[in-house]
């Protein structure tokens, strides 16, 4: 279990899930220059031992359905942390489970947005 989830358990949190990257088909990146898949394919390899998979864009609807499957969903109210691929629960990669991953992840994340967060705290 990683840190945020030991933090977390002990704030009203009631139900907790992940959901795999979703890109809606809009215009909104069309101003930006392409993305070098190749680099992060080659990224990914290294770091993960898996391939990058260019994402698919999905319709405004397919892209919400998974959203709305966590959270309607009563079959999944006794699973918790499960984590969603279009529409349904899946295995997640062994490297998703590394407390030390985890922690690099949201040190990372406090600074790429210049904030530190205190989950858990009192």
């Amino acid at each position: 279990m990683s840190d945020f989830n030991f933090h977390t358990e002990g704030k009203s949190v009631v139900e907790r899930w992940g959901q795999r990257l979703v890109i809606l088909g809009t215009s909104l990146v069309t101003h930006l220059p392409d993305v070098d898949f190749t680099s992060m394919d080659a990224l990914s390899r290294e770091k993960t031992g898996f391939p990058f998979k260019k994402p698919s864009p999905k319709s405004l609807e397919q892209g919400i359905s998974t959203t709305l499957v966590a959270v309607l969903s009563p079959d999944l109210a006794s699973q918790s942390g499960a984590y969603l691929q279009d529409c349904q629960v899946c295995e997640t990669r062994e490297y998703a489970h590394d407390g030390n991953l985890a922690d690099q992840l949201w040190e990372l994340s406090e600074e790429l947005v210049s904030n530190e967060f205190q989950i858990g705290a009192t």
